[in-house]
């Protein structure tokens, strides 16, 4: 199921097993080993790549301002647009 979730101080965790997709609102920081590596906004996604790969996130994301995402869990991303394996191998 996608649920959006709205916080204060949200916290997603590296080894998490939902993974997020867009900021509908608000601002994030994105930390590895306690580094900040990025700043998220409004429309910036974050989990992709363990959507797609099925591995724990590489990173921490926690907002810095009250914040709005959505997130969605692998199973409902494969019932929603299928195994993207093939279109992977591509490159696209």
């Amino acid at each position: 199921h996608a649920h959006a979730h709205t916080h204060a101080h949200a916290q997603t965790h590296a080894h998490a097993q939902t993974y997020a997709v867009p900021l509908c609102s608000g601002e994030a920081a994105d930390t590895q080993g306690g580094k900040e590596v990025n700043r998220l906004f409004k429309s910036d996604f974050f989990g992709e790549r363990a959507l797609l790969s099925n591995e724990p996130r590489g990173a921490t994301v926690a907002s810095v301002q009250d914040t709005m995402c959505l997130t969605l869990d692998r199973d409902t991303f494969l019932a929603i647009l299928g195994p993207l394996d093939q279109v992977m191998q591509v490159g696209l």
